[in-house]
Order: structure tokens, then C-alpha cells, then sequence
């Protein structure tokens, strides 16, 4: 009897140890990514027309002719603003902002669990994930580049040791010149992810 007890408990033991080392894999973070991605795309998507489109120089001479040309091609790039296409990169990235200070200010009472492992790469299943049907994602390749269409990098999640808050980061590159880095938080409430607060942290 002591002998089938104490199986149970090494049994026990490492079937927790090995949660904890799948909460990093594929199957886990595409878990969380499948509730949280299409409110994050919507929250941090611009449209790289409507960014093209500056408005004219107040000061010019031709200012109200130009103001004319500007707002008629803006109500067209509204009306296309129906869709959003966006190239979205499945593999995850070691995230670089210093997480544990963020995640102090925003969940004192909890401890965030660091995954340093720069030699393993983690991929996310975007077959998986159901979008909202205003979204679209394009693979990503030297041809989806060429057209100017936003593209979005993901990391990592990084979770605290009771798997109930988290945090990502997220590079949203919106055309050549133009960029964004964010610090996502997360926490499950009623057992389904929800984003806790999106900061913008750096743009270009």
C-alpha cells in the first residue's frame, strides 16, 4: 500500500513539473493567443493609407484646392478601411521589455515567471485561431512584403506562477517608416483570457 502511495506521488510530482514546461510550447501559448488576437489586432492596427494621406498645408496657396483633393481621397480610403489585411510572422520572439517591473506595477500581488530560452523556437498555429471576419492575415513573403501591407511580431507569454496574469510584447511595423512597440498585459477572468491593458512603449 505505501509502495502504490508513493508511486502516486512521483507520478504526481512530475506530471506538475511537466505543465509547467509545456505552459511555453505551441499548443499552450496558441491556447491564449486564440482569445486574445483579434481584439489586439483591432487595437493596434493602423491603416498605412489613411497614414500616407497627409492632410495639406494650411499655409499654401492652393490650400483649399488641395483640402478638396485630400478629403475626396480620404473618404475612399475610409470606405476600404472595411478590411484589415495583415501579415502575421508564427514564430515567437524572446520578448525584450523589462517585463518584471511592468508586471509589479500592474499585478503587485503576483510573481511573473521569466522563460529565457533563446535556443528554442516556438511557433504559434494560426490555422487555430478564429478572427473576426474584418481581419485577414497573409503569410508572410517577399511578395505580401512588397505591397506595403502592416505586418505584426508576437512573443512570447510570459505568465505568473498561478498561469492567471501574463505578459507579451507586440511590433506592429505599419510601412517603412513607421512603427510601434507595445506591452501587452493579460489575466484570465471566468477561465478565458482577457487583455488587461495595451501601452505603447516605442515608435518610429
Amino acid at each position: 500500500m505505501k509502495s502504490i502511495v508513493f508511486s502516486l506521488l512521483i507520478l504526481f510530482f512530475f506530471t506538475c513539473k511537466n505543465e509547467v514546461i509545456q505552459t511555453n510550447d505551441r499548443t499552450f501559448q496558441t491556447e491564449i493567443y486564440k482569445e486574445i488576437l483579434p481584439t489586439l489586432v483591432d487595437s493596434v492596427y493602423l491603416n498605412p493609407d489613411i497614414l500616407a494621406n497627409i492632410p495639406p498645408n494650411p499655409y499654401s496657396k492652393s490650400y483649399q484646392y488641395e483640402l478638396v483633393k485630400w478629403k475626396s481621397k480620404q473618404k475612399v480610403v475610409e470606405l476600404n478601411f472595411s478590411v484589415k489585411y495583415v501579415l502575421l510572422d508564427s514564430i515567437l520572439y524572446q520578448p525584450k521589455s523589462d517585463f518584471k517591473s511592468i508586471f509589479h506595477t500592474k499585478f503587485p500581488n503576483e510573481k511573473l515567471e521569466m522563460t529565457n530560452d533563446t535556443n528554442q523556437l516556438v511557433y504559434v498555429n494560426l490555422k487555430q485561431i478564429k478572427l473576426h471576419k474584418s481581419i485577414i492575415f497573409l503569410p508572410k513573403n517577399p511578395k505580401t512584403i512588397s505591397k506595403n501591407i502592416p505586418a505584426i511580431q508576437l512573443s512570447l507569454i510570459q505568465l505568473d506562477v498561478t498561469k492567471t496574469f501574463g505578459m507579451l510584447e507586440v511590433n506592429y511595423f505599419c510601412g517603412q517608416n513607421c512603427g510601434q512597440n507595445y506591452v501587452v498585459s493579460i489575466e484570465k477572468v471566468n477561465q478565458k483570457w482577457c487583455i488587461h491593458s495595451i501601452e505603447l512603449v516605442s515608435q518610429i
